[in-house]
């Protein structure tokens, strides 16, 4: 189970990826469920963004020592946490990232 603060810290991130709106991104067609689901445990930065494109949005670090960073194309999102040494945060053995209006709906993993 999350702690609360990494649970506020995603729902703070995720309510200003609301904010901002939809920007259509330059990565056309990356933002899939073929690609969501290539993100694995321990990937860099470099690694996701090899897979998804420059992230429409790197959230602040939190307390926690994590930060959230965001891909959008129109509705379509993909959320992935990324840990201190910049590699993708995990949950146990679960990654720790979200897809939104993706083929099969909006889910977390």
């Amino acid at each position: 189970m999350m702690p609360k603060k990494v649970v506020s810290g995603l729902l703070l991130c995720l309510m200003g990826v609301v904010l901002l709106g939809c920007n259509e991104s330059e990565d056309a067609g990356k933002i899939s469920l073929k690609n969501f689901d290539r993100i694995r445990p321990e990937m860099t930065v470099g690694d996701v963004e090899a897979i998804l494109g420059e992230p429409t949005e790197r959230g602040p670090l939190q307390q926690s020592g994590s930060a959230t960073y965001s891909w959008r194309e129109g509705k379509k999102e993909i959320l992935v946490t990324f840990d201190l040494t910049g590699k993708v945060s995990t949950n146990g053995r679960q990654v720790v990232k979200y897809k939104f209006n993706l083929e099969q709906g909006t889910t977390q993993e």
